[in-house]
């Protein structure tokens, strides 16, 4: 990503609550440890992957929405292999566009 944060996808459990759900957030580069959530303000536990924003924006375009994990209308492309989650994971100091 070229901007100040970082899109993370996975799951996450919110400040009231046990169980984990599929969530979103965002994160700093410069210390990618630590969620910013902008949708619960802090939840208790994240656990996901950071992906390169052209990717982020690619998906959203073909999807219709927000959201590269559960793209179920495109066939799970990650889940299925389309996608190689090494092609598409940010990678702090590496050239993130193609």
């Amino acid at each position: 990503m070229t901007g100040k944060w970082v899109y993370v996808e996975g799951f996450a459990i919110p400040a009231k609550g046990d169980l984990a759900v599929l969530h979103a957030w965002v994160t700093n580069p410069k210390n990618p440890v630590v969620a910013h959530d902008p949708t619960w303000g802090n939840g208790r536990e994240y656990f996901g992957i950071p992906f390169r924003l052209d990717y982020v924006l690619r998906m959203h375009e073909k999807a219709g929405h927000p959201g590269v994990l559960d793209a179920w209308e495109l066939g799970w492309p990650l889940l299925h292999g389309d996608d190689r989650i090494s092609d598409v994971i940010w990678k702090a100091g590496a050239r993130q566009n193609p």
